[in-house]
């Protein structure tokens, strides 16, 4: 996060729908640093979007649908006229040559076949247009840097004129499932099951850099020694531009899950109880063609999963499958296996443990009206007709109560304070294993948080938020520790905001109208951190 930031921001955004299927967007922005007196406006912005279509298929097709039935297309148009400049020459001096314009097209083109009834085979072509009235050349300076002009060695001159670059990626995947189970007549433990998601994709983009495409060019730079050439992009980059590498690549990825089944007298249907031990334990890499090198690429494997409903448990690691150079940054193209006898090398490992637990006036309002209603002796109506008291007897969002619970005390009749408190712990350990001289040097780390947050609706137009959190390992209250006071004003709203301690102590108090359109339409006066910098612009 920039907390220095000396720049600010206004938009407005217009949208119109039709249908489901067609979306339009136009849009305009504006930034101003009032650091460095740099000024961005862009207008208009276009976003025009068609969602996935299926062009070879019939409207009201009935029966089973062939295979070429099940190509989709989907389209998206962009447009962008920008301009950036200095405050002081905002539209001065022929500041139409600052201009940045273009329009791009992009389309998405899918299909998915099922083989052998076990397998999904995607395919997928995308292919942009990017359109331009003008280009770039560069060059480097030959004759000597005169004083009080432009000092850079490196000059760039605009070319008017329509320009369109075209580049496109093909991506074709095949899945299945496998699953294992294991049944047990008897004991609480009835059944084991285990699936196993495998995928392999390919995924190919040509190099756009070659010069038979004409979207790159190379120019030598004079002042290196040696000199060497480098390439540079002769369009504008407001819509990105085109890959300079040559991909092909394939990529296998294999998802496990685990989960057990016991016995449950507390499920009166099944008597049984899934407990899920890995949500999901991911396997990933891949081998690339394209380069001549160091074709495979790093392992990476990843799992989650969830105890008693609030206790995640996280795991990520990468491999590596060649050797490290004596100084340990390098890889050489030399395989663990050759020289270590290992198939990989453990590079980074991270666990991360959290849990969370939150509870509200309703917690023990609930937990109350069920001992109540085990302990009722008097039969099926009189529980019926607590369920009909208790379900009548809702409180609203500010904790009004329109009928009275069996029991329930006038005072918590007439009204009731919305409130909740959050607690949540998470431990995080990593280890990123270094290679110096060929010797092992793992560096570890640790982080240890414990995290409060609670709000409390005082009437139906106050709230107070406050939130804190101890870290273990600085021995110190964490950043997040401060207190929020908001007040509906019907039209406006106020909000105060406290950070008593900590690097980012400060406070601010703001009104301002509700209503997004007018949103700079407010109040404030704020203290904080940043007024130590005295930040100002000449």
């Amino acid at each position: 996060m920039n907390r220095l930031s000396s720049s600010f921001n206004s938009s407005v955004t217009y949208s119109k729908s039709w249908g489901s299927n067609y979306n339009l967007t136009v849009g305009a922005r504006h930034s101003q640093n009032t650091n460095n007196q740099s000024v961005s406006i862009s207008l208009p912005e276009i976003n025009f979007s068609v969602g996935r279509f299926y062009p070879l298929r019939a409207k009201n097709k009935e029966g089973k649908l062939k295979w070429y039935e099940n190509i989709s297309m989907k389209y998206t148009l962009e447009g962008k006229n920008q301009y950036s400049d200095i405050d002081s020459l905002l539209f001065k001096n022929n500041w139409t040559d600052r201009l940045r314009n273009g329009l791009s097209h992009s389309t998405s083109i899918s299909s998915d076949i099922k083989l052998l009834k076990f397998f999904n085979w995607n395919n997928t072509i995308n292919i942009r247009d990017r359109m331009y009235s003008y280009s770039f050349r560069r060059m480097y300076r030959n004759e000597p840097i005169e004083l009080n002009k432009d000092t850079s060695i490196l000059r760039t001159d605009t070319l008017r004129g329509f320009n369109n670059e075209i580049d496109f990626a093909y991506s074709s995947g095949i899945t299945t499932k496998i699953y294992g189970q294991i049944n047990m007549k008897k004991g609480l433990l009835r059944a084991v099951r285990h699936v196993i998601t495998p995928s392999v994709s390919f995924v190919y983009s040509p190099d756009f850099s070659d010069p038979a495409y004409g979207y790159y060019r190379t120019i030598v730079n004079p002042y290196n020694k040696p000199p060497k050439p480098e390439k540079y992009y002769i369009y504008d980059d407001i819509f990105g531009s085109p890959s300079s590498m040559k991909s092909g690549e394939i990529r296998f990825n294999i998802t496990n899950n685990l989960e057990i089944k016991v016995r449950d007298r507390k499920d009166t249907i099944t008597g049984m109880r899934k407990i899920k031990l890995i949500e999901n334990f991911n396997i990933n890499g891949g081998y690339n063609f394209a380069i001549d090198s160091l074709n495979l690429s790093k392992i990476q494997m990843s799992g989650r999963t969830t105890l008693f409903n609030n206790f995640n448990i996280t795991y990520n690691s990468v491999w590596d499958p060649y050797v490290k150079d004596s100084s340990g940054i390098d890889n050489l193209n030399r395989f663990e296996w050759d020289v270590n006898r290992r198939l990989l090398r453990l590079e980074s490992t991270n666990w991360s443990l959290g849990f969370n637990y939150t509870m509200n006036n309703e917690t023990f309002k609930k937990k109350k009206f069920r001992n109540n209603e085990a302990n009722d002796n008097n039969g099926v109506n009189q529980n019926e007709s607590a369920i009909e008291a208790y379900s009548n007897s809702q409180p609203d969002i500010y904790g009004n109560y329109q009928n009275k619970l069996p029991g329930q005390d006038q005072d918590e009749q007439q009204w009731g304070i919305p409130w909740s408190l959050t607690l949540s712990y998470n431990l995080n350990y990593g280890v990123n294993h270094y290679y110096r001289q060929y010797v092992h040097v793992p560096q570890k780390s640790v982080v240890q948080t414990l995290n409060v947050t609670g709000q409390v609706q005082l009437t139906k137009k106050w709230r107070v938020n406050v939130s804190t959190g101890w870290d273990f390992e600085r021995s110190e209250l964490s950043s997040n520790t401060g207190l929020d006071i908001y007040r509906d004003l019907h039209c406006w709203e106020m909000r105060f905001n406290w950070i008593p301690v900590g690097y980012y102590k400060s406070w601010r108090f703001g009104i301002n109208v509700k209503a997004s359109f007018l949103q700079d339409l407010k109040l404030e006066k704020k203290k904080d951190f940043r007024d130590k910098f005295n930040i100002r612009s000449n």
